[in-house]
């Protein structure tokens, strides 16, 4: 699983993770992904999130998106994965949003 961050003007950030064959083979077997907002970078983590998308990528795309990335070329990388994107109102694409069950946990912070 890789991880791309996008700082907005904001201040907020967009998180995009990227998952290959092998965390979609562990998450058919019910072995959960996850990203604990803490464990991210200072520069990150401090920051309220924007937009988190999950996407997927081939094990030769993911060594081109770690070369891009590493190269300062975010916004290609972020391209890369999300070339297949398209807005789908019929299917419910941002019309309701997502469908969030339970309540927050009483005495935390909202």
């Amino acid at each position: 699983m890789l991880l791309l961050t996008n700082v907005r003007r904001n201040g907020t950030v967009d998180l995009l993770i990227v998952m290959g064959d092998d965390s979609i083979a562990r998450i058919k077997e019910y072995d959960h992904a996850e990203v604990r907002w803490f464990e991210l970078p200072a520069e990150y983590s401090t920051r309220r999130p924007h937009v988190i998308g999950v996407g997927y990528a081939t094990a030769e795309e993911m060594v081109t998106i770690q070369n891009l990335a590493s190269e300062g070329k975010k916004a290609e990388a972020f391209a890369l994965v999300t070339r297949g994107f398209k807005y789908r109102p019929e299917k419910g694409d941002h019309d309701f949003g997502p469908t969030v069950l339970g309540q927050p946990t009483p005495g935390t912070k909202h």
